[in-house]
């Protein structure tokens, strides 16, 4: 992905490991994890480094393990669904506060998507989109 992104021109790309970023402390308004932290050895340490170089917020987005589409995904297999980890809105939160203590403002929700278009502040739809204001 580095390199495709390298192909297409653009601010300036570093390729780094998630659980020990290669920045100082505070560098970013916001960071955004998509899709990530389900596919990595450590969640809990990708979302410690994250609000450490974060001053604003972070904007996460995470397969829901109490969804229907994250049960099919794990149902389905194969090397990537083996290998990934869901978590729940409520395990989400607990580790951002773990983190933070009650420091931040956390506002999720979860998409209905693939059933019916929109968000809804419902524990079972398919992607948890939360949000982490400093």
């Amino acid at each position: 992905m580095l390199d495709e992104a390298v192909s297409l021109s653009g601010p300036v790309y570093l390729q780094g490991e998630a659980l020990i970023l290669p920045f100082v402390s505070k560098p970013f308004d916001l960071v955004a994890l998509i899709t990530t932290l389900e596919f990595l050895p450590d969640p809990f340490q990708a979302l410690v480094e994250a609000l450490r170089v974060v001053r604003q917020g972070l904007i996460l987005s995470v397969l829901n393990a109490d969804s229907r589409l994250g049960q099919r995904y794990k149902r389905e297999g194969g090397p990537i669904w083996e290998a990934a980890r869901f978590c729940t809105p409520a395990e989400l939160k607990r580790m951002v506060l773990r983190i933070t203590g009650e420091k931040v403002k956390i506002i999720w929700r979860t998409t209905l998507w693939p059933f019916w278009p929109g968000a809804l502040p419902l524990p079972w739809g398919g992607f948890i989109g939360m949000v982490v204001k400093i």
